[in-house]
């Protein structure tokens, strides 16, 4: 029962990413969007893609959605404490994802250029590195 879970919550983390990506994209085409007359036709392009901020939001966020549909398949009284250490396992790469947003904000507004992979990595390692910090095994 909890291999299945965990399937069924990485399905549901990748439909909500997914959803997640679409809404962030549809943003950006409604309120940062330019159009350009390539060939006779008009072509609708995204300027903000290129923001790190954005590369960040678009990225960033998949183990948060991952831990938040395990914490929402949790509902049986006996599991109780796995519920209680998803709920802490979203909570501690939440606050990852939120340090390393800070500092690409504080880079973005110094106008200092972050390479993709550099803006990802270092995200990814700053929520690895908090999780570790604050990451207390279960009993099991």
């Amino acid at each position: 029962m909890r291999q299945i879970r965990i399937i069924l919550g990485g399905i549901i983390s990748l439909i909500s990413y997914f959803g997640w990506i679409f809404i962030l994209t549809a943003a950006s085409f409604i309120f940062y969007s330019e159009g350009e007359v390539i060939f006779g036709s008009e072509v609708v392009k995204s300027t903000i893609t290129i923001n790190p901020i954005y590369n960040w939001l678009m990225a960033g966020l998949f183990p948060v959605f991952f831990f938040a549909s395990q914490y929402i398949l949790c509902n049986n009284f006996a599991e109780y404490e796995e519920k209680i250490y998803f709920l802490r396992d979203t909570k501690i790469t939440l606050m990852g994802f939120s340090l390393w947003l800070v500092v690409i904000m504080g880079t973005f507004l110094f106008q200092m250029n972050i390479d993709y992979d550099m803006n990802l990595g270092g995200g990814y390692l700053t929520i690895l590195i908090i999780y570790s910090k604050f990451h207390i095994p279960s009993p099991h």
